[in-house]
């Protein structure tokens, strides 16, 4: 469980000190009732499912997003070569390399701009 993400969302409504658990702010003193009220409705409503952590990553680092999309990419294609390596014409090992490059240029572009 990661607390950085409720952390930032919370305090971007209310002062707060930090999240003393994952449904618990630490408010500072100065944080009004509206404030508080609204910091709780952030805890209350927040999902913890493994597609809203992900989501909430990819669009704080849409950079590293891109990344891993690439890398899926990838390991895709490495996966339909392995199914025909043993068989594939000199056209089908082309194609294949030249994929290859394509996605590690990509790549190296997305890491570069990080």
């Amino acid at each position: 469980m990661n607390l950085t993400s409720i952390n930032k969302a919370v305090s971007k409504v209310c002062p707060i000190h930090g999240m003393l658990s994952a449904t618990e702010p630490d408010f500072k003193p100065e944080a009004t009732p509206q404030q508080r009220a609204a910091a709780q409705a952030i805890v209350d409503g927040w999902d913890w499912s493994a597609e809203a952590e992900a989501a909430r990553e990819e669009a704080a680092n849409p950079e590293w997003t891109a990344v891993r999309r690439a890398l899926a990419e990838i390991e895709s294609d490495a996966a339909a070569w392995e199914a025909i390596k043993d068989t594939a014409s000199a056209a089908q090992t082309r194609a294949a390399f030249t994929k290859l490059v394509g996605h590690v240029t990509k790549v190296a572009r997305y890491v570069g701009k990080i």
